[in-house]
């Protein structure tokens, strides 16, 4: 019998918080890897739409969910990993906001390395603190592009050769050293630390 929130004590009230969010997480799942039958087995979509009551959009993003997180089989009936098997390795610790976080993000084609870090963010922080921190990638990795094209000639991780030319000619060669290079996933660990430290 379930005891009624106001007889429990302080610590008991977040561990039922808790205890609820884990369930809500679970139950998605299984939502998921349900709609995953129904579409593999070419069913009424609309139907469990109907018997989920849910919006034409949530079926699309849940569907989503699937393609991307959760694995598959292969027409002649081989299982198939997850497409993204970072996320899908931590399926139960991620609600439906924070996977439609992780799909936004995806969408994005963030540069090599970045759903590890968003998934490491998601087990600890609200869906909202994920898609910043999308962001946050995204835009370090388009102004690193920028760089590229617009760095300065006198860029201070420039050096300088000599090459010897017919003649006793001397040619002064420049080799750009980036100093940035791996900058935008520093960033990103950095801003995962702040976001994940502040309060929830």
């Amino acid at each position: 019998m379930e005891i009624p929130p106001a007889l429990l004590s302080d610590d008991d009230v977040f561990n039922a918080v808790a205890e609820t969010a884990a369930v809500a997480r679970a139950a998605h799942l299984r939502q998921l890897r349900l709609l995953a039958e129904v579409l593999r087995r070419g069913l009424d979509t609309d139907t469990f739409q109907r018997l989920v009551r849910a919006d034409p959009r949530d079926l699309k993003r849940w569907t989503a969910q699937v393609s991307l997180f959760l694995p598959s089989l292969s027409p002649t009936g081989q299982p198939l990993p997850p497409l993204h098997p970072v996320t899908g390795a931590v399926l139960e610790e991620l609600s439906d906001g924070h996977l439609t976080a992780l799909a936004r993000a995806i969408a994005l084609r963030l540069p090599e390395g970045s759903e590890e870090i968003l998934v490491e963010a998601a087990r600890s922080v609200e869906p909202k603190a994920v898609r910043q921190l999308a962001d946050r990638i995204r835009d370090r990795a388009e102004q690193d592009r920028v760089d590229e094209v617009d760095e300065p000639a006198a860029d201070p991780g420039d050096t300088l050769h000599l090459r010897d030319l017919p003649g006793g000619r001397l040619e002064f060669l420049r080799r750009t050293v980036r100093r940035d290079r791996g900058a935008v996933h520093r960033d990103a660990r950095t801003a995962l630390r702040t976001t994940a430290g502040r309060p929830a």
